[in-house]
């Protein structure tokens, strides 16, 4: 099973593994609080194979968007036949 919908905050929270904070520990049980409540949810995929794009891949950017370390984050998603997979 995939959670694209959580993949973001997995990835911002790996930047904290060494060293986290009060804040970053309370994020993280949020984030486990919303899990758990959507832990029935699923994907279901039905793309266009007839599309003429097989694949597209969108990305984007923050440049120093972490107040805690002045690092940029980003994020990209990649469609296949007009649906979004990981």
């Amino acid at each position: 099973m995939t959670r694209p919908d959580i993949s973001h905050s997995v990835a911002y929270f790996a930047c904290f593994n060494s060293n986290p904070g009060p804040e970053h520990w309370k994020a993280l049980k949020h984030l486990f609080h919303y899990v758990k409540g959507t832990a029935d949810h699923k994907l279901t995929y039905q793309g266009n194979l007839a599309s003429n794009e097989l694949f597209l891949t969108y990305t984007d950017a923050s440049h120093g968007d972490c107040v805690d370390t002045g690092r940029f984050t980003a994020g990209f998603v990649t469609m296949m036949a007009g649906r979004a997979i990981e």
